[in-house]
């Protein structure tokens, strides 16, 4: 049985997680004087679906599209978020804006739950397929 679904979608939440909690770090510290607001970089999932393979997928049929998946075990950088373009500086010399971190924030939480019930969901078909063999 193949488990690298479960791999990457482990590897989702965690960078998931991740996101979360520089998002709270960012409204917790959203009133200290010269704070510079921070962000998850992103990367392609494409990219990282062809650059960091743990193990093939199986293609059993002849329209199955041929990919890897990644190991899940690298950490997503963080950066800090752009003056000018994806945020601005108040007088304290402050970063964060809290309206975009709540927005955020929500926009979070969705796709967290949407991951963990995916998660549950497949580990969910790999026990009835272990049920029944």
């Amino acid at each position: 049985m193949n488990v690298s679904l479960l791999a990457t979608l482990n590897k989702v939440i965690q960078d998931i997680t991740l996101e979360k909690r520089t998002s709270d770090e960012n409204i917790m510290h959203s009133e200290v004087p010269g704070f510079k607001a921070k962000k998850i970089k992103k990367e392609d999932f494409r990219h990282m679906v062809k650059s960091k393979s743990a193990a093939p997928m199986g293609v059993t049929h002849a329209n199955h599209v041929p990919l890897t998946v990644m190991p899940g075990e690298e950490v997503a950088e963080i950066e800090d978020l752009e003056v000018g373009v994806e945020t601005d500086v108040d007088a304290s010399g402050n970063t964060v804006s809290l309206f975009h971190e709540m927005a955020k924030a929500s926009e979070i939480k969705a796709r967290q739950e949407t991951m963990v019930s995916l998660q549950r969901t497949l580990i969910q078909m790999y026990k009835t397929v272990l049920d029944k063999a």
